[in-house]
């Protein structure tokens, strides 16, 4: 991971513990889901590879957000 897609992956991160408790669209996986790449993001930084799918879903929670 460049570090421009590091700066990227922690904004959706970031946003989605900021606001994930008051998002209201997001279903039981979706939030299971971010929480799974969350701990494996604070547990591998920029070392961590998430695949063109589990991109998808982040971008797609993160776009539900209250932001």
């Amino acid at each position: 991971m460049n570090e421009e897609e590091a700066d990227q992956i922690e904004l959706y991160l970031n946003a989605w513990n900021e606001f994930k408790d008051t998002a209201e669209d997001i279903t039981d996986w979706e939030r299971s889901f971010m929480a799974d790449q969350v701990k494996r993001y604070e547990e591998y930084g920029a070392r961590t590879r998430f695949s063109d799918k589990q991109m998808e879903i982040i971008v797609r929670v993160y776009e539900k957000l209250p932001i």
